[in-house]
């Protein structure tokens, strides 16, 4: 922990000339903080450009969602009274560039200081993140269809499509963003076939990164909709979480053109996930495939949730590990 504090304050007066003494949190204030937060974070306060700051240091083994450190920073600040910065070891780019969209005060020693309550920005955020937000869903599905259902190891584009149920040009350009996004190769002279760079949980933890929720929007309706197990309740099936006390079920954007019941943004017994893919591509059950299910709840605030997804990737059987 001293050699992190040390970095920290070091970064700190390296970027802005500022120095900074850490000293542990007083007990009196740490009494008013949850185990949540007291067990997850070494707490250290200290004098930032005239204002005190709570430091959270994070343990490796307690890391969760942009949106979870937002909802952690707001309590942290109402019950000490303190801005709370959270100083992490490491941190992918992804991420930090969700914290950013979540305003979200934090370091990386000796690699990035983003401090939008102190109207700092320093360091770097890697230029590709844009065009990371902007996968193309038949990329993502591509991707999981590997991870998930068959290999498409020397497929063409063409036979491809066929697999996944999309169209040639929308694989074609697919595959180009992939290729500039260094996670397949296409290879061959006339026939061109598609190589994956990486496998298995390798490629996963890799193009995680990249891949974002498959959920387009959420409508409710009275009735019956049908569609495949989504949300909480499919994750209730894969794992020990309890089921929502309504039917949830996720469709792809056609199958939402062709419903013919009605359905509103708010309002309704029931819950539609209209997906950026036919989940019905992946699923080999009546449940969505768990690659996805991960994708579309990681930004849940609930630890019982976060808990659940956990599992359910420590628990995944890969095709080709």
């Amino acid at each position: 922990m001293k050699e992190i504090i040390d970095n920290t304050t070091h970064y700190i007066e390296l970027l802005t000339g500022e120095k900074v003494t850490l000293i542990p949190l007083k007990k009196e204030e740490k009494s008013k903080l949850p185990l949540y937060i007291t067990g997850a974070y070494e707490l250290r306060t200290g004098v930032l450009f005239g204002r005190n700051i709570c430091f959270a240091f994070v343990d490796k083994d307690a890391e969760c969602t942009p949106l979870q450190y937002s909802k952690r920073a707001l309590a942290l600040e109402q019950m000490t009274g303190l801005l709370p910065i959270f100083v992490m070891e490491s941190l992918v780019s992804y991420n930090a560039h969700r914290l950013t969209k979540h305003r979200v005060n934090f370091i990386v020693p000796g690699k990035q200081l983003f401090l939008p309550s102190l109207l700092i920005d320093l360091g770097k955020i890697e230029k590709e993140i844009t065009e990371r937000e902007t996968i193309p869903a038949t990329a993502q599905l591509i991707i999981l269809y590997h991870l998930e259902v068959a290999l498409l190891h020397e497929k063409t584009g063409k036979e491809i499509a066929e697999l996944i149920g999309a169209s040639t040009a929308n694989v074609t350009r697919a595959i180009k963003w992939l290729t500039s996004s260094g996670l397949v190769e296409f290879v061959g002279n006339k026939a061109k076939h598609l190589r994956f760079v990486q496998s298995g949980k390798a490629l996963w933890m890799t193009a995680c990164e990249l891949m974002r929720s498959p959920v387009l929007k959420t409508v409710y309706t009275d009735n019956d909709p049908q569609g495949l197990i989504c949300g909480q309740n499919a994750l209730s099936e894969y794992g020990m979480l309890l089921e929502a006390n309504h039917k949830m079920v996720a469709i792809g954007p056609k199958e939402y053109r062709a419903i013919k019941q009605s359905t509103d943004p708010t309002h309704g017994e029931n819950e539609v996930q209209v997906w950026m893919y036919n989940p019905g591509n992946l699923a080999k059950i009546i449940l969505v495939d768990k690659l996805s299910l991960y994708l579309s709840l990681r930004d849940s605030s609930d630890e019982r949730v976060q808990k659940e997804l956990k599992s359910l990737i420590e628990e995944m059987t890969w095709l080709e590990d």
